[in-house]
């Protein structure tokens, strides 16, 4: 993270760095901006908010995550992740189907693709001589 302060965070644009997308993409972030006449992204931005004010800092985010599904009518949760993070995805997922959702769930190494069919070598893998996929991002 480049940015040593929030400005952004507390609307102050005239010191932002020179690298900050609020001073050099502005019409990209107004764009953005302009997203919100529609209806549900509105909807989708104030519960968010809303969520946020009611438990930043006193909730964990799975809570987070479930109140702003609740608010937003949500029953069914997406989780994407790292093979790495197997054990703790799976601990969410658990999480989120106590508390009612039906959790649909992907791993990064989707499709099971070698990593020989990216061009690397045996040596570049982390086992030489297994079987590795590479992730699918």
């Amino acid at each position: 993270m480049k940015c040593p302060q929030a400005l952004c965070y507390f609307g102050i644009r005239e010191r932002a760095p020179a690298f900050c997308p609020n001073l050099n993409r502005e019409s990209a972030v107004l764009e953005a901006r302009g997203t919100l006449e529609d209806a549900e992204i509105m909807r989708v931005a104030r519960e968010s908010s809303r969520v946020e004010g009611a438990g930043y800092g006193k909730w964990t985010r799975v809570r987070e995550v479930m109140e702003f599904a609740k608010r937003l009518g949500i029953k069914r949760i997406g989780v994407a992740f790292c093979v790495g993070l197997r054990k703790e995805a799976k601990i969410f997922a658990d999480i989120l189907e106590a508390n009612g959702f039906e959790v649909v769930s992907v791993c990064c190494k989707v499709g099971g693709e070698p990593k020989e069919s990216l061009g690397l070598e045996d040596s570049e893998k982390v086992i030489p001589g297994a079987y590795e996929a590479f992730c699918n991002p």
